[in-house]
């Protein structure tokens, strides 16, 4: 084999190893993440909004940049809000941040469900969604849970 054929040769399995290794990226462990307040709020035009602040916890030894989040709210199975990222966040290294997400509520369907959370002082709910996070990977999600009508209205401020 020629010096010139070798060359390129060994130059495509270069070539080929790194594309190889690229591929293999390791894909990030889900963030934990934790309600820590949920506000209503008024626009401008008096639409109303839930703001809603997320204690994340990222488990992975590296930062993570979050791009956008979107998220669908249910409580007592009934769909209340569509949900999206306010501002792109970074999760540092093996740490916690705050994140706030915008929630555009359903006034019908919420009206709806506090009738039904009252007359037995809890409500189940369940979030679920995608993030997308560095380099376009998309995180799924999903939370599910009962929470006392105390403690829901525990984390109104």
């Amino acid at each position: 084999m020629s010096e010139m054929k070798l060359s390129r040769l060994v130059l495509l399995v270069c070539v080929l190893a790194c594309a190889g290794c690229a591929s293999l990226a390791t894909r990030p462990v889900p963030p934990k993440v934790e309600v820590d307040a949920v506000r209503f709020a008024l626009t401008a035009t008096g639409e109303a909004r839930i703001r809603v602040a997320l204690d994340v916890q990222n488990p992975n030894p590296y930062d993570i940049a979050v791009r956008s989040i979107d998220a669908a709210f249910r409580i007592e199975d009934v769909p209340v809000a569509t949900a999206t990222l306010l501002n792109a966040a970074t999760l540092p290294a093996s740490g916690r941040t705050y994140v706030e997400i915008e929630a555009r509520p359903d006034v019908g369907a919420l009206r709806e469900v506090l009738d039904r959370a009252l007359r037995k002082l809890s409500a189940s709910y369940e979030i679920t969604g995608t993030a997308v996070v560095q380099d376009g990977v998309r995180l799924e999600f999903r939370r599910r849970g009962d929470i006392a009508l105390t403690d829901l209205l525990g984390r109104l401020r």
